[in-house]
């Protein structure tokens, strides 16, 4: 969240109440940050909670590391979102990572205005030396939450995707045809100019329902690690840089294959120029953004391709759906279809490369950067 918000709760049920809004997400099992600039909230970080104490410490480390690319934030309140029952002592697993993390964000320069911890039966401040035992009445969050204000304008919810027996077979016999039939003939048959992969994104996006054709061969594009990482691109950046990215990723695969197998170490060489400037984007290391709305509407159309593709043609595809979450800001649902993918394939490189490197609390750039201050690529709608 990079919008600045000024927040006036008079108490920590009304300040636990606005939490959600001001996350974007309801929280569960949740590490929330609460970044200040005197009294305006100028970012929100969410991250899951380890079910292990001994991840406890890379889970600080990450927050304090995220909090302090905050540009401006003085002070923080942490909120740790617990599925056990309130705490009787404060040493349990959750209230001692809740001062954990109080401690290094002051030990970082941050001025910890408090910190509370919100079990499944109720919630309590550090601060607070009169919580009763088993915590205040979760009631009162509730009740604060029903007469609060919206902040802002509410984004609906999209529309859960529908499975359908009838389109799921049809695409099945596309996937099947594709494989028996592979020639660029009937390719161009099916697909026309959207054999082109480039022209299929653009049109997968814009379109309101599209093809069982369409939806085959972007499958089989995603089943590539040469087309899905520039199809992720192109979806969040525009058509020139899935272009970009496409000729670049091309050119270090026949670099690779023609190289002897002993000389083979995952880098061709292609560091400079266009290479480096994909590399950033994929890892988020940019104030560029990408465009939300073409990213909501690949959203859309991957995860009703998820609902009715087979099985084990879903990975490559759960692993784009699962970047394009993340380039939102959404790590839990980012980390939900990586699971699903390694769930079928185990061995999926891009699945454990982005899980890898997801799960080590790595958050885009552009999280962290304000809307009005925000740089856009040329042409990108």
């Amino acid at each position: 969240m990079t919008k600045q918000i000024t927040v006036r709760a008079t108490g920590g049920h009304e300040l636990l109440a606005l939490l959600p809004q001001l996350a974007g997400t309801s929280l569960r099992r949740s590490l929330v940050c609460i970044a200040f600039r005197g009294s305006t909230v100028i970012g929100v970080l969410r991250h899951d909670l380890p079910r292990r104490m001994a991840d406890h410490p890379v889970l600080v480390t990450a927050v304090v590391g995220a909090v302090c690319r905050i540009e401006g934030a003085d002070g923080i309140i942490v909120a740790v979102y617990s599925d056990r029952e309130y705490p009787r002592t404060n040493g349990v697993a959750e209230r001692r990572l809740l001062d954990r993390t109080c401690a290094r964000l002051e030990d970082a320069g941050f001025e910890a205005h408090d910190g509370f911890l919100v079990a499944a039966t109720g919630w309590g401040s550090v601060s607070d030396p009169c919580v009763p035992v088993g915590g205040h009445d979760l009631g009162l969050i509730d009740a604060a939450a029903s007469v609060l204000p919206t902040l802002g304008e509410a984004m609906p919810e999209p529309r859960p995707p529908v499975a359908d027996r009838a389109r799921a077979a049809r695409l099945r016999r596309r996937l099947l045809a594709l494989r028996e039939r592979s020639s660029t003939e009937w390719l161009h048959r099916e697909l026309g100019a959207q054999i082109d992969p480039i022209e299929l994104v653009e049109r997968v996006l814009h379109e309101p329902a599209p093809s069982d054709a369409q939806g085959a061969w972007f499958a089989e594009l995603a089943a590539s690690a040469v087309f899905r990482d520039a199809i992720v691109l192109q979806i969040a950046f525009g058509a020139s840089v899935g272009e970009i990215a496409l000729e670049g990723m091309a050119g270090a695969a026949d670099e690779v294959e023609q190289m002897p197998e002993h000389e083979w170490s995952g880098d061709s060489g292609r560091s400079e120029g266009s290479d480096e400037f994909v590399s950033e984007l994929y890892l988020g290391r940019t104030r560029l953004k990408p465009a939300a709305a073409r990213v909501e509407a690949g959203l859309v159309f991957v995860e009703q391709l998820l609902v009715d593709l087979p099985r084990a043609n879903r990975p490559g595809v759960h692993c784009i759906a699962g970047w394009l979450h993340w380039a939102l800001g959404r790590g839990s649902r980012a980390g939900e279809h990586l699971d699903r993918a390694l769930e079928i394939d185990p061995d999926h490189a891009m699945a454990c490369l982005l899980d890898m490197y997801l799960g080590s609390g790595a958050l885009p750039e552009w999280a962290f950067v304000r809307d009005d201050e925000a740089e856009a690529l040329p042409g990108a709608d």
